[in-house]
């Protein structure tokens, strides 16, 4: 789930941890174009055609990205990472690591102990006898990181960003969002039943009859249903206003009275505020309504059914393949499960990220490529600080305001300084509970654990894990962030030409540094504070140059009948559009090449600054993904923001004195806009 808070602008919107086996890129320096294909026409294609054909989708895989590739090759180096730890917990060395890895690895007594791990948990549902008890329950799961109304977590004041309040945040639905519930169209019905049998199976599998199972999908459908029609929309998500309604604890019990606020404030651990953030108040208008209206033991079987399904993949091998086959394979196309060592790594790996990225620094990072990185860095920030001072749009005041915002920027690359404590993480011999635990450690203590409630804000703390190939802007603290993981061919080479750098991990930096100049981060002031500092003017200006790659987005089919959303996707759109462009100018200004051609005859450094860029969107999927994908992701496919941000920029079209008007991807000048 995505938390506009929690997750802020990532570069890469889909799951990273997923298997596949394929070779690597070749040499940073090195192209095989496909020249039958013009590249004013598919760009993507034209670059990446042989890339895709070295890389079918495995069966195990809804998508296989050059995003994934490399984390591929970061998998295999905590493979040998865990295997280690696992071999010093079973010589009896205490290792937090090993214990979990170990456990999630003994498939004989996962499955001869079914439930029974979690019976304590059942028991506690099925004793609920009133309202009250209900909330307690509640309360109880959501300790363990199991949200099964709304989710609920510190994060920063978007008005006050020194400060962490507790949010409250659209949840409690098993499809990807809202509209799943309510389209009508054959392949969304055709999963609302799909949906429904995955519930009845779930009680099956708890050795209901069946004309129970049946009953109770009906019932938490129906609930869900009710849930969803109060949801945001993926867009109106989107805005960062829409989603902020700050409003006094105390009034909360009179403004909601259904809902036993003090039992959700008195989790252990949590810290109080006298304010709450609740981002969509519809949503807990509608579920205030629903305390009354839904029995006492419809909610039971609704809290056993969120209960289960969450620890699903945790639990015996029955349980597990049901869960797999309908978020997997039937929502994703996926045709088998990973290997369990890289299934129980991603999860080891989530659930105590801290320890294995302390331990992955040791092993894998060479902080000498973090000071190459920051140089680029440095270099993109200031073409961005020139071409703010330049815009022919923006009124000088606006200019200054937007250069404090920039010079304010704090820049994170590598590894936190702090980590994160677990000395207080107990584990055990089985899995399930190991995962309850370390998610209860997690909700408490992690970054937006609710221990942080009413505290300052920690801006040591990291919302991404070294290990991950990945990215981040974060509005509320105004700071990009780079793990270690993503300083890796083909994104950072330190051996290759400037032209490869700059087209691929200078564009990463340029993307997230724009970020906070879309039309999201534009709202957050230099301190991270949700405030308007554009002038009117400015801002009707910005719009109408937003509209523009709303538009162009809009026109790009994914599969037969399904578009890019170009409202969904335009904070990602601007990124990527900003990103290519700081990164070329800034390559321009302070690159250096070593020769002029560089693996197939006749790519100039111009050239394969743009080449670089687009290959580190190869990319296959199946239709099941994309149709999924185009509907929930803010990220468009790999193949539009390959596409997308380069026929926007004039020196592409100098760097490629072939692109003729006729080109499919050609747009005059008057098509292109200008924003950063």
């Amino acid at each position: 789930m995505k938390k506009f808070w929690m997750i802020q602008f990532i570069i890469l919107g889909f799951c990273l941890f997923q298997t596949g086996s394929a070779n690597l890129t070749p040499p940073s320096d090195t192209f095989i174009l496909n020249t039958s294909i013009e590249p004013g026409d598919d760009l993507f294609n034209y670059v990446n055609t042989a890339w895709i054909k070295e890389h079918p989708l495995p069966t195990n895989k809804s998508s296989y990205t050059t995003f994934t590739e490399v984390n591929d090759k970061t998998e295999d180096q905590l493979h040998i990472l865990f295997d280690n730890e696992a071999s010093n917990y079973t010589s009896g060395k205490e290792t937090l690591i090993g214990k979990f890895y170990s456990s999630g690895m003994d498939t004989e007594t996962i499955n001869n102990q079914s439930i029974t791990p979690i019976a304590g948990e059942i028991a506690l549902i099925n004793s609920i006898s009133t309202k009250h008890d209900l909330f307690n329950v509640s309360s109880h799961l959501i300790e363990y990181g199991i949200d099964p109304f709304f989710s609920y977590y510190a994060d920063q004041d978007p008005t006050n960003s020194t400060w962490m309040i507790p949010q409250v945040e659209q949840g409690g639905i098993g499809l990807p969002e809202r509209d799943y519930y309510f389209r009508n169209d054959s392949e969304t019905v055709s999963i609302q039943e799909a949906y429904k049998n995955h519930i009845k199976n779930v009680f099956l599998l708890l050795n209901y009859s069946e004309s129970d199972a049946k009953e109770y999908a009906g019932t938490i459908y129906n609930i869900e249903k009710e849930m969803a029609s109060s949801h945001y929309t993926t867009v109106e998500n989107r805005d960062p206003i829409n989603t902020t309604h700050i409003i006094p604890w105390s009034d909360l019990q009179s403004e909601y009275p259904n809902i036993e606020w003090e039992t959700l404030a008195a989790i252990n651990g949590s810290g109080y505020s006298d304010k709450i953030n609740l981002h969509q108040r519809t949503v807990i208008e509608k579920f205030d309504q629903m305390v009354d209206s839904v029995s006492l033991e419809d909610w039971k079987i609704f809290l056993l059914y969120k209960l289960v399904d969450s620890l699903s993949p945790y639990l015996s091998e029955p349980f597990e393949e049901e869960n797999f086959d309908f978020y997997s394979h039937i929502l994703n196309g996926i045709e088998s499960q990973e290997p369990r060592w890289k299934r129980v790594l991603t999860v080891v790996n989530s659930a105590i990220q801290d320890e294995v990225g302390k331990k992955y620094v040791e092993m894998y990072f060479n902080a000498e490529e973090r000071e190459k990185a920051r140089k680029i860095s440095h270099s993109i920030r200031e073409t961005l600080r020139e071409r703010i001072v330049n815009l022919t749009w923006m009124s000088d005041s606006t200019k200054q305001a937007a250069i404090e915002k920039l010079d304010a920027i704090e820049e994170k690359i590598g590894y936190p300084n702090v980590w994160l404590n677990y000395s207080n993480l107990s584990l055990s011999d089985s899995y399930v509970l190991n995962v309850l635990n370390a998610g209860k450690f997690s909700k408490i203590h992690g970054p937006n654990g609710l221990d942080k409630i009413g505290k300052p804000v920690d801006r040591t703390a990291w919302l991404m894990s070294p290990q991950t190939v990945n990215a981040y802007y974060n509005p509320t603290l105004n700071e990009i962030v780079f793990p270690a993981a993503i300083l890796q061919p083909p994104f950072f080479d330190p051996d290759a030409d400037d032209s490869i750098n700059y087209g691929g991990i200078g564009a990463v930096i340029g993307h997230e540094m724009t970020h906070g100049f879309d039309d999201q981060g534009r709202l957050f002031d230099k301190d991270g504070n949700l405030r308007d500092w554009w002038n009117a003017d400015d801002s009707a200006k910005f719009q109408k140059q937003a509209n523009i790659i709303v538009d162009q987005y809009n026109h790009f089919e994914v599969i037969p009948g399904v578009f890019v959303n170009g409202n969904l996707t335009l904070g990602e759109n601007i990124a990527d559009f900003g990103g290519l462009t700081l990164a070329f100018h800034a390559w321009e200004k302070n690159g250096k090449d070593v020769s002029k051609m560089s693996g197939t005859d006749n790519i100039t450094p111009e050239q394969k600054v743009f080449f670089s860029f687009v290959r580190i969107w190869s990319g296959v999927a199946r239709d099941e993904y994309l149709r999924s994908d185009s509907y929930t992701n803010p990220h468009p496919w790999v193949k539009f923001r390959a596409n997308g941000p380069s026929f926007n920029i004039p020196e592409f079209y100098e760097a490629f004195p072939s692109i003729r008007p006729d080109n499919s991807l050609y747009r005059t000048p008057e098509q292109r806009p200008v924003i950063w």
